[in-house]
């Protein structure tokens, strides 16, 4: 059994973390909202902040960001969950305090 391939839901990624949407589960008023949204089958989403215990995940879909709440983002199937890179930590220059006696 190939692990990487199973589905997961949305609420599984960890900040910094991206995957792809594989499908969308919500009742028919919240996937028609969804889909106005950017959430769309095939469509890359990052998880950029989860708030603690069953608080709300700050995603980003495209060019949008999100603030779901839990509950929506556990009927988003998501699949190839990846971790994010950050270029600009690799490029931001250290900071150094000198103190002078």
């Amino acid at each position: 059994m190939n692990l990487t391939m199973l589905n997961h839901y949305l609420t599984a990624l960890k900040p910094q973390q991206t995957a792809t949407i594989a499908n969308l589960h919500p009742e028919t008023g919240l996937n028609h909202r969804l889909q106005a949204l950017g959430f769309r089958v095939g469509q890359n989403v990052v998880m950029l902040r989860k708030a603690w215990f069953a608080g709300p995940v700050h995603v980003r879909v495209g060019m949008t960001e999100v603030i779901l709440r839990r509950q929506e983002a556990s009927k988003i199937e998501v699949v190839n969950i990846t971790n994010l890179v950050s270029v600009d930590a690799a490029r931001k220059p250290k900071i150094t305090t000198l103190i002078n006696s």
